[in-house]
């Protein structure tokens, strides 16, 4: 027969399952490639490798210790390979601008709304935004760069308007209002506020607060 020389490089041998290796999932079930890696030491407390990306070219990989009884962690250790591709974020209206790796987690956050205005929404890249609708939330970095927008709507105001006595004016939703009534008139002394009163803190005290409503309110 034919003899054909073989060839040999980087040979590892064990004995035992124990092994580290890196893989191409967050998971040891999720993972569709691996390399094994070379231990250089090996203790109850830690494990040091001669990394050997293999086939791995840069980027994420996820390491896995395997123990003597084939035990392993199914979530593996995030690590980067190489030079980590960064992408850009830009935050309009807001802070949380940079580059980042994918994967990472960015705290955003609006800008303080105008005068009259309120945060109303994140609009542009927002598929990776935790909540769209909160002013200080998180965005997970995609492999792309990626703008966001805050975005400001005019706060709500509904008029109060208050006969006899004073705190008339347009107020947001659970404002605070002071409400007094007028001096009564002589021989007389003040009774009660009427009409729109179910806000009202006590509609037997002249001297009172309102808290506004969703609505407009009339009181006497």
């Amino acid at each position: 027969g034919l003899n054909s020389p073989l060839y040999w490089d980087e040979i590892y041998i064990d004995t035992t399952q124990s092994r580290v290796e890196i893989g191409n999932a967050a998971t040891w079930s999720g993972c569709s490639h691996r390399e094994v890696q070379i231990p250089s030491s090996w203790s109850s407390s830690s494990v040091s490798i001669d990394v050997n990306t293999g086939s791995f070219s840069n980027g994420t990989a996820y390491l896995y210790v395997v123990d003597s009884s084939g035990a392993v962690n199914s979530s593996g250790y995030q690590i980067t390979i190489g030079s980590a591709t960064t992408y850009t974020l830009t935050v309009n209206s807001g802070s949380g601008d940079g580059d980042y790796t994918e994967s990472t987690v960015v705290d955003i956050d609006a800008d303080s709304p105008p005068s009259g205005q309120e945060f109303d929404e994140w609009i542009g890249d927002t598929s990776e935004i935790a909540s769209v609708t909160s002013a200080s939330t998180t965005i997970t970095m995609p492999a792309s760069a990626a703008e966001i927008t805050a975005t400001y709507e005019s706060v709500a105001t509904y008029a109060l308007t208050v006969n006899s006595g004073t705190g008339d004016g347009n107020y947001s939703q659970s404002a605070v209002v002071d409400i007094d009534a007028d001096a009564a008139p002589s021989g007389m002394l003040f009774d009660a506020w009427t009409g729109d009163t179910s806000n009202i803190s006590d509609v037997n005290d002249p001297s009172g607060t309102l808290i506004m409503p969703a609505s407009s309110q009339e009181i006497t």
